[in-house]
């Protein structure tokens, strides 16, 4: 009787242990730390909807979040939202681009047309740039995005400054410490803002 209970507990134990993993398990960052030498990023080279060419040195001085995304990705557009309020809420100090991998141009503008009303309005922010990756060439070659979703988040230098795996909270107090010039936060803080309820 005793063993029974005990072979119950362990295998009830082993159950939840997986639930919380599965629930509670962090974004995926990368070693880079904003107290560490920033990799400086390549410039490239983009085309915007409205078909105006653009290049990283365009903006100089402002946060850059690179999101690496396609249209059939569920934490993809999850998190799309949150990007563009992010992005409206900083029309100054940030870009945001969004670089879709899908299959074709189509995919990501039959997305985009498909948004809310009043979230599809903020896809034409001043700030806000949708780029079809064709070939993943900035994406993948360029970047190094290997999953999605996948940020790059670079400083207004020109340096790399985060390189985020997955969805946190795009919207939380952590990531609003990125445009404090003075004050980053640490990667373990931004980790805790994940959200793995997809």
């Amino acid at each position: 009787m005793a063993n029974k209970l005990i072979i119950v507990l362990c295998a009830l134990a082993f159950g939840i242990g997986i639930v919380l993993w599965d629930t509670n398990v962090p974004s995926d960052f990368s070693e880079d730390s904003p107290n560490a030498q920033r990799e400086e990023i390549s410039n490239f080279f983009f085309t915007s909807l409205d078909g105006r060419n653009h290049n990283l040195h365009d903006f100089h001085g402002k946060i850059l979040f690179i999101n690496g995304w396609f249209s059939r990705c569920p934490p993809c557009v999850k998190e799309m939202p949150e990007f563009l309020e992010l992005a409206h809420k900083h029309p100054y100090d940030m870009v945001f681009i969004a670089l879709s991998v899908d299959k074709s141009k189509a995919d990501m503008l039959r997305y985009i047309e498909s948004l809310p009303e009043k979230t599809h309005a903020l896809t034409k922010l001043d700030n806000v740039f949708f780029v079809h990756d064709e070939g993943k060439v900035i994406s993948q070659n360029l970047l190094k995005i290997r999953g999605f979703p996948e940020t790059v988040i670079i400083d207004r230098e020109g340096r790399k400054l985060y390189k985020i795996h997955g969805v946190i909270d795009w919207l939380g107090p952590k990531v609003e410490k990125i445009f404090s010039k003075h004050s980053l936060p640490d990667e373990q803080d931004l980790i805790h803002t994940h959200d793995n309820a997809l």
